[in-house]
């Protein structure tokens, strides 16, 4: 058996490392969006009717 030639796509491996640095990013700021998510749920345009009616 010969030597394979492997051909390494370096701007595909960029697009990948970027991708993988902004999903970080984002799981990293998931609990304060998660807490804006709530309280714009529960007082959704500043009323807490929403909240109080469960």
């Amino acid at each position: 058996m010969g030597a394979e030639k492997v051909t390494i796509d370096y701007d595909l491996l960029t697009d990948v490392r970027d991708s993988i640095t902004q999903i970080i990013a984002e799981l990293e700021d998931a609990p304060e969006r998660n807490a804006d998510v709530a309280g714009a749920i529960g007082a959704p345009f500043e009323h807490g009717r929403l909240s109080m009616a469960g």
